[in-house]
């Protein structure tokens, strides 16, 4: 039995929303290697708010490292945060500047956590097309 031309496009469609899924699954891999490198090789200080660039969640923080530079910079986070408030900051020591997050979960793991939850839904959303599709051939 000959496969329409719809039946076709729709295979190809779950195919690749499948490869897109796996290339978000491998990315995620990537950052949770590169995240649980950058926590085992930064260190904590505590840092100041001075000012807030585009409201609550994008603020310029000031901090000063082990080796007494001081360091401004700007960061954005999920986490809303006020001028005049402390907050703790993670950096690498030899590149503080390049480095510096706030030390929240949502700037340590957001990417990964990102990158997860869209390639488990794309590859999630494939193999569900897949099943339904593969049931309703078999009724036909």
């Amino acid at each position: 039995m000959p496969v329409s031309d719809e039946v076709l496009w729709q295979r190809c469609k779950m195919v690749i929303s499948a490869i897109i899924g796996i290339g978000f699954l491998v990315c995620a891999i990537i950052s949770v290697s590169s995240t649980i490198d950058f926590l085992r090789s930064s260190i904590v200080v505590q840092g100041h708010v001075v000012g807030l660039n585009f409201g609550g969640h994008h603020a310029q923080i000031e901090f000063v490292t082990q080796k007494g530079e001081h360091i401004s910079t700007p960061k954005s986070a999920f986490t809303a945060v006020g001028a005049g408030d402390q907050v703790p900051v993670r950096y690498r020591p030899d590149a503080p500047l390049q480095t510096a997050r706030l030390d929240v979960f949502s700037s340590i793991w957001g990417d990964a956590v990102v990158l997860s939850l869209t390639g488990l839904a794309l590859m999630v959303g494939s193999l569900l097309k897949f099943s339904s599709a593969k049931k309703f051939s078999m009724r036909r």
